[in-house]
């Protein structure tokens, strides 16, 4: 807002015109998309996925990814898991 020269609100409202989304939805489907990317083709804990997308822990991303995607981050890496190759990637159904 401060590099914009608006206000707070009216940085939000401005954003919410331009993208549909408020701006702290916004980041967290950037987060949750990248999620959906790393969890397809890493291994990695979901402890450690949370922490390095930005997530203030594993149960605040694990309800973000449900409620967006509408399973689990264990459930969807179990489905969509690939093996060396491109992740099979499904249509979120929360837009």
């Amino acid at each position: 807002a401060a590099r914009t020269h608006l206000s707070p609100r009216q940085f939000g409202r401005r954003f919410r015109e331009a993208t549909g989304l408020t701006p702290a939805r916004f980041v967290e489907q950037l987060r949750l998309d990248e999620a959906r990317r790393r969890l397809a083709d890493d291994a990695g804990t979901l402890d450690t996925l949370a922490s390095n997308l930005g997530f203030s822990g594993a149960d605040v991303f694990r309800r973000a990814f449900e409620r967006r995607y509408g399973l689990s981050p264990a459930s969807y890496r179990q489905r969509f898991m690939t093996s060396g190759g491109s992740p099979q990637l499904f249509e979120d159904h929360a837009s």
